[in-house]
C-alpha cells in the first residue's frame, strides 16, 4: 500500500508521511537496516525539517552501527550529543547518546 502511494503522489506531505511509515516498517518490524538507511537519509534530507528529524538522524545512525558503518554511526551520534547537549533541558538525552557512542 505504501509503495503504490509513493509512486502515486507528488505532495510532499504524504511523501513524507510514505517514508516515514515505509521506514519505521523496515527498522522496527522487518530489521532490514539497509532499507531503513534509505528511507532515514531521505528524511533527514527533507525541506522543510520535519517535526521528527531527530528520530530520523537518530535511527539512521542506528541502522549504520547494525550494518557496521559504525563510523557515520558515530559522526551521526556525535552531532546529535553536541546538539542536545547545550540544551539543558535534554541532558539526559545527549547523555545517553554519549554512552552509546563511547562504546563504539
Amino acid at each position: 500500500y505504501f509503495l503504490a502511494l509513493k509512486e502515486e503522489t507528488d505532495d510532499p506531505f504524504w511523501m513524507l508521511k510514505v517514508e516515514d511509515r515505509i521506514g519505521d516498517i523496515n527498522f522496527t518490524f522487518l530489521r532490514d537496516y539497509k532499507g531503513a538507511i534509505n528511507n532515514y537519509g531521505k528524511l533527514v534530507k527533507f525541506v522543510p525539517t520535519p517535526d521528527k528529524h531527530d528520530m530520523y538522524e537518530f535511527r539512521l545512525a542506528k541502522s549504520y552501527m547494525e550494518t557496521d558503518r559504525r563510523d557515520l554511526a558515530l559522526t551521526i551520534f556525535q552531532k546529535i550529543h553536541f546538539k542536545f547537549n547545550k540544551n539543558i533541558r535534554c541532558w539526559t538525552w545527549g547523555r545517553n547518546i554519549f554512552r552509546i557512542t563511547s562504546r563504539i
